[in-house]
């Protein structure tokens, strides 16, 4: 695969795999860059539902359940910590992972396909000009336990 840095610290941007044309002996390069950098960025794609779907079977299970999110607003809880505690862990958690040489924001362009580990980047939408069409469309696999569920990278 030809690839060039996304960004210093992780992501690749992969330039010569065309996504619909991914098979069983080609995807454990795109798994293994996936796993080593968090974030692919493959650039003018076009894909249709199916091999969208199809290449998220790759990865692992599909889920059928609501979105989830996480932040200010969401209630979580820490076991066996006090609830200042968890405020403090969460206040870290961010503050490390939004300093400025730590974030990535993507100018999309029509055809990119991104795709992050769950496990090791934050995210979060930005405004766009709502009178521009916008079409997004996602995925999320499970992680089981053999696929490096507990392995979660601080960058």
């Amino acid at each position: 695969m030809k690839t060039s840095a996304l960004h210093p610290d992780f992501g690749l941007v992969v330039h010569d795999v065309d996504l619909n044309s991914v098979t069983d002996e080609t995807f454990p390069g795109i798994r293994a860059a996936f796993e080593q950098h968090s974030a692919l960025l493959f650039p003018k794609q076009s894909m249709d539902d199916a091999t969208h779907t199809r290449l998220a079977e790759m990865f692992g299970p599909l889920e059928n359940r609501a979105a989830m999110a996480a932040g200010r607003d969401v209630e979580f809880e820490v076991s066996d910590v006090s609830n200042e505690t968890e405020t403090g862990v969460l206040d870290a958690a961010i503050a490390h992972c939004t300093r400025p040489e730590a974030v990535y924001s993507h100018q999309w362009q029509v055809g990119d396909v991104l795709i992050w580990d769950e496990r090791a980047v934050l995210h979060r939408g930005r405004p766009w000009d709502y009178s521009e069409p916008r079409s997004l469309k996602s995925i999320c696999c499970s992680v089981p336990e053999n696929d490096g569920l507990k392995a979660v990278k601080i960058v």
